[in-house]
């Protein structure tokens, strides 16, 4: 499946057979849980004498309130403080060392700065603490596949996800992705992990498939990076467990998430056919959950929370603090079509729109 492995086994994914109705039943529902909403300490559509123009859907908190900020249409990456105000470009447009052209993911590094994997050119850029550019290296291509974010768990160690789109092509194909390990030092990919991917519908036409879409609330693999003790946790949405792994993709641990899921109300699903084309229709059929997944997207703290941001129906968007019991300890309200970005323990970076961003109080114990 990609180049330089030395071997290739399968990880099963983390769904578990439900207890039933009476075990549903006895769930936190997210409407018992305490909920607040953060507010907004500043918002801002530029950064100095540069006006924002597509915002990208990561940021990177440094350890002094400060953060990288990417826009991704103008290929730039912007270091900033807590007024919004710039205080570098950190990266700019290019190919050469300590630029890039698509920002398309970032994530915290283990040294406490971040990692930033330009897309375009198959290259991660590697930021200190204190928002400065210190080195970079290019992934070795995969063979049937996308890499699509990466991780640092170690010195020399990486988890890069690919993510294999011969389904959207091949009817006899089921979605997937892998989690792969990445030695520096070897410049190879030394083992790897197949994962199910999310679903799509596809989209058929004279009995070819033709591309598609992903299908509403269904389950998929979440990760995020954990500060509080440099390893990686792993969450199938359509489960109730999140499990933590290493560098070498063991399983260290996991946390059972006490979080009750929401029906697929029969107005949300009439409104999905409707948007769907005519060739993808009978698979989104088909595929449309009866339960939504629990989350869509997973953030965790400096203190080992994990966020949640829920698949709930709601006029704002809602993310669930779980603690690392696996406790539902509140709920954090943000603007409707709003999209968190990062935690930090000085404030919450929210893009509002592509080219308008804020920060918002952090209201999660014990910062």
């Amino acid at each position: 499946m990609l180049k330089n492995n030395t071997f290739i086994y399968l990880l099963i994914p983390f769904v578990f057979i439900s207890c039933g109705q009476e075990a549903a039943e006895e769930q936190t529902r997210v409407s018992e849980l305490p909920t607040i909403t953060p507010e907004k300490l500043i918002a801002s559509e530029s950064a100095g004498d540069f006006y924002f123009d597509h915002l990208g859907y990561f940021s990177i908190p440094l350890p002094e309130g400060e953060f990288l900020l990417p826009d991704r249409s103008q290929s730039r990456l912007y270091h900033l403080n807590e007024d919004i105000s710039l205080l570098s470009v950190a990266a700019s447009e290019g190919q050469g060392p300590g630029e890039m052209e698509d920002p398309n993911f970032l994530t915290l590094s283990s040294e406490g700065g971040g990692l930033v994997y330009d897309q375009a050119n198959s290259k991660v850029l590697e930021f200190n603490g204190e928002g400065v550019y210190e080195n970079e290296f290019v992934l070795p291509a995969g063979e049937t596949a996308n890499s699509t974010d990466i991780y640092q768990l170690d010195e020399s160690l990486y988890i890069v996800v690919f993510r294999s789109f011969e389904y959207l092509g091949n009817l006899d194909s089921e979605p997937k992705a892998y989690l792969t390990v990445y030695d520096k030092e070897k410049d190879a990919y030394i083992f790897t992990r197949e994962i199910s991917d999310r679903a799509f519908a596809r989209n058929v036409i004279d009995g070819e498939p033709r591309g598609g879409r992903q299908v509403p609330f269904t389950a998929e693999h979440l990760r995020a990076y954990n500060p509080k003790d440099e390893t990686l946790s792993l969450y199938w949405s359509g489960s109730d467990e999140i499990a933590t792994v290493n560098a070498d993709l063991d399983t260290l641990s996991t946390i059972s998430i006490d979080l009750h899921s929401e029906e697929l109300g029969s107005e949300e699903r009439e409104q999905i056919l409707d948007d769907t084309p005519d060739g993808a229709l009978a698979e989104m059929e088909k595929l449309l959950p009866e339960t939504k997944s629990i989350a869509d997207d997973m953030i965790i703290d400096t203190e080992g929370r994990h966020w949640l941001h829920l698949n709930h129906q709601s006029e704002y968007e809602q993310w669930a603090i779980i603690n690392e019991d696996g406790e539902p300890e509140k709920i954090v309200q943000l603007p409707e079509d709003s999209m968190l970005l990062h935690v930090s323990r000085h404030h919450l970076g929210v893009r509002l729109d592509h080219h308008l961003f804020a920060l918002f109080e952090n209201v999660s114990s014990g910062n």
